[in-house]
């Protein structure tokens, strides 16, 4: 097997995936696509780029066009791949995939970022068949990754109950659909959402967020949130869940710090220099 980078890219560099929807179906697609094959991937705007390791690069090739176009909004070039050279190309190369929304000026935080394999790899995103073969391929380790994005250390501790429970009921259901890279508001009835419902109302009931406020949030009834309240929940779901909440909370104590500009910035010089 390979370390191979693949790019696929739109005609006329128009925005492939333009909205949090569009990038979640992507995400999903990617995984039923590559699935067990993906090291790391990250995409922004007209572009993207899968890391895999593969024996059929020119199989996966056709098979990643195809499968991406079914969800973009715009037509794709024809995907190309390159191999990865060594263990250094390829961190380097990880490094690039989560940070492409500084690279690129997008006013979004590489920690939170849709696009792209942080989450997953650190425990904050639950995709079924995405499963990152990151740390068995090249040996790093979570405290790698959330250096690489600038996040402090501990970042990753789950958010404990009384974090959760200031946060509130709109936050944790913002939370619980990023983590399953559900329909943002949660208004259909996909595995995802199914999901992302299940651990509004369980994780609420955890921290002390009453089912009233746990149903105005997801706009059900009391009846429906109770219905849901029975339903089976993977303590991983939960975990994801808090790991997020913990993320976004360090995101915003940056943010308030003025990060992101600095970060473009510092992003921008290097390459003039480089």
């Amino acid at each position: 097997m390979a370390l191979v980078q693949f790019r696929f890219s739109s005609n006329g560099q128009l925005a492939l995936f333009p909205d949090e929807a569009h990038r979640r179906d992507a995400v999903h697609r990617l995984a039923r696509v590559v699935g067990g094959q993906l090291v790391m991937f990250g995409f922004v705007d007209h572009h993207g780029h899968p890391l895999v390791t593969t024996a059929d690069a020119g199989t996966l090739q056709r098979t990643l066009g195809s499968g991406l176009a079914a969800v973009a909004a715009h037509s794709l070039a024809k995907v190309w791949s390159d191999p990865v050279h060594d263990r250094r190309h390829a961190l380097s190369l990880v490094d690039y995939l989560i940070n492409q929304p500084l690279k690129h000026g997008i006013p979004a935080h590489p920690a939170t970022w849709t696009g792209s394999g942080f989450l997953d790899a650190v425990g904050a995103r639950i995709i079924d068949g995405l499963a990152l073969r990151l740390f068995e391929e090249l040996r790093i380790t979570k405290d790698h990754l959330v250096e690489m994005v600038g996040l402090p250390p501990g970042c990753l501790r789950p958010a404990p109950d009384a974090m959760v429970r200031a946060l509130g009921a709109v936050r944790l259901k913002e939370a619980a659909s990023a983590v399953f890279a559900a329909d943002p508001d949660l208004k259909v009835n996909d595995v995802p959402s199914i999901r992302a419902r299940r651990v509004v109302v369980v994780l609420g009931g955890i921290v002390g967020i009453g089912l009233d406020d746990a149903a105005w949030a997801l706009d059900v009834t009391e009846i429906a949130a109770r219905r849901i309240a029975k339903r089976e929940v993977d303590p991983a779901w939960i975990e994801a869940t808090r790991i997020r909440l913990s993320i976004e909370e360090a995101v915003r104590r940056q943010m308030e710090n003025d990060w992101l500009r600095r970060a473009v910035q510092k992003r921008a010089a290097r390459r003039i220099g480089s």
